[in-house]
């Protein structure tokens, strides 16, 4: 085979190679199209299908007869990453008040886990679920699960369940 004949192959698999790489890529560039669930004040937060971190099937009913805040987040959310010591020193502060502070990921695939400290929990959501187009999301549920409060986004002036129970960062 001549050298002009290897160097077209060679160029051939390489297109061939980057076709693949970004074929398979592709899909995590493409906007998250699942609907949000729709939650409103003094409702029932809905029943979730919720994957722990060793892959075992769990749900909210684990916490019954406690207050809960629950931080919504994505393994990719800029904000999410760079407020973790906050929400891990909020959770804390949650811990001595007796409410159950729990982390939930709403990634269309389930990513590592980027281990909050004082989190009780951490989980997955049930790929076809997202709770909130707008991430993190903290949501503060009574001992019932009701919702009693939910803020979208980390904006200074949206930190009403962090007002609620008297947390300064």
């Amino acid at each position: 085979m001549s050298r002009k004949s290897r160097l077209w192959l060679l160029l051939g698999a390489f297109v061939i190679v980057l076709a693949i790489y970004v074929g398979l890529s592709y899909e995590s560039y493409l906007p998250d199209e699942r609907t949000a669930m729709k939650l409103e004040l003094k409702q029932a937060f809905p029943d979730l299908q919720l994957v722990t971190k060793q892959g075992e099937q769990a749900d909210l009913k684990t916490f019954d007869n406690k207050q809960k805040v629950i931080f919504v987040v994505t393994t990719t959310c800029k904000v999410c990453n760079e407020q973790k010591d906050r929400f891990d020193s909020f959770a804390k502060h949650l811990q001595t008040k007796g409410v159950v502070p729990l982390v939930i990921y709403q990634d269309k695939e389930q990513k590592s886990f980027k281990d909050f400290k004082n989190m009780e929990d951490q989980f997955y959501l049930n790929a076809s679920l997202k709770l909130s187009n707008v991430t993190p999301t903290t949501i503060w549920l009574d001992e019932e699960n009701q919702v009693l409060e939910v803020d979208f986004g980390d904006y200074e002036g949206r930190r009403y369940v962090e007002k609620n129970f008297d947390f300064t960062y």
